[in-house]
């Protein structure tokens, strides 16, 4: 299954990498295969993505998933839930410490 898992990590990274190049961003490098876990990978960024919103973070961190679900791409975690607490573990990194920007607003509408 070893392909099989790379193909999906390669996918589910694909879909990061495409993310940050679409906010400005310049990608690095891109793994597959870390730590000799052929399902696991990682999308490494150039330069600082300070700039960018808590809201185009969180769109970064579940583009991979995402990237896998559109392309029917193999997981081999069942149900994506190993990847989806990998990417909710780097967007809680990316949150620690940081305030909310709009904390007071709203999303609902009407009365």
């Amino acid at each position: 299954m070893a392909a099989e898992d790379r193909i999906g990590a390669a996918y589910h990274e694909a879909g990061h990498a495409i993310v940050l190049w679409v906010f400005g961003l310049q990608v690095d490098s891109v793994a597959i295969g870390i730590a000799g876990d052929d399902g696991a990978g990682h999308t490494k960024v150039m330069g600082s993505d300070e700039h960018l919103s808590e809201f185009d973070r969180i769109v970064i961190s579940e583009a991979g998933l995402e990237a896998q679900e559109v392309f029917e791409a193999p997981d081999p975690r069942p149900c994506g839930i190993g990847r989806l607490r990998q990417d909710h573990r780097h967007s809680r990194r990316y949150f620690r410490g940081r305030k909310p920007q709009n904390p007071n607003r709203s999303t609902r509408t009407g009365a």
